[in-house]
């Protein structure tokens, strides 16, 4: 991949493959996370909101193995939960499995429900319900999946222009190297060596989700004295931005 490949690409897979052996476990974990937090209005069962935030806080180390182990353990009894409603209402439907071939494979028919609102997800909502749930798999998993191995055709033929960009968003152009002047973060006018304006305003960006604030850091960070037109474009542009984005972790010091 070259870097005309990497900004104009709108598939995540040929992204993630480049990534590979790249990318640290929090960046994978944490681009699962935002995967599904693109779904969130989809994601109505506490235990896998749960489970996807319990995961973005195992990606910054402040969740124990035991509470993610927990937490994806009932995420998954909520998974099984949905599968059994989705069986159920296609039993009810009196589908046919000979003549609806996505039906041969629960899964993928689910997926495909999800992504396929307009028809299948309006005829058969439990089905869809669980499609969407399944994209919470590669966040909650001990070890962080490339989501391009452990999520699944059906999610990503409906995502893939999202995230390509989410990836974007949290990997920066590699095919440029962009450095930090420490001066930037520092306050200054007196007090030299405290942490100014622009470390305080990322750590808020990042703690509160608060990425409506990108702007303003760009304007901090351009008073300070920044003039990278890729730090500053990135922050003023329309994202989509998550926990992770690669500005914003590059001043709080995150890989």
């Amino acid at each position: 991949m070259n870097e005309a490949e990497w900004n104009s690409c709108s598939d995540p897979r040929p992204i993630l493959e480049f990534l590979r052996g790249k990318a640290s476990g929090r960046k994978r974990r944490l681009f699962a996370v935002a995967c599904c937090r693109h779904l969130w209005p989809l994601l109505t069962d506490p235990r896998v909101r749960d489970a996807v935030d319990t995961a973005e806080l195992w990606a910054d180390g402040r969740a124990s193995p035991e509470q993610l182990a927990s937490h994806r353990a009932a995420a998954r009894r909520a998974l099984e939960e949905a599968r059994l409603r989705a069986l159920r209402e296609a039993d009810r439907a009196g589908l046919n499995w000979s003549t609806l071939k996505f039906h041969f494979d629960h899964q993928a028919g689910a997926l495909k429900a999800a992504v396929d609102a307009s028809t299948l997800g309006v005829r058969f909502p439990e089905r869809a319900a669980w499609g969407d749930m399944l994209a919470v798999i590669p966040a909650i998993e001990l070890e962080p999946l490339y989501p391009a191995d452990g999520f699944h055709e059906g999610y990503l033929a409906g995502a893939r222009l999202v995230q390509a960009a989410l990836l974007r968003d949290l990997f920066g152009n590699p095919f440029r190297v962009v450095s930090l002047n420490p001066v930037w973060l520092l306050r200054g006018r007196g007090r030299p060596w405290e942490r100014g304006p622009v470390a305080e305003l990322a750590q808020t960006v990042y703690d509160q989700r608060a990425f409506e604030g990108l702007p303003v850091l760009a304007d901090a960070l351009e008073e300070a004295g920044c003039h990278d037109a890729d730090i500053l474009n990135h922050c003023r542009g329309p994202g989509p931005h998550v926990r992770g984005c690669w500005v914003v972790d590059a001043i709080l010091g995150k890989t």
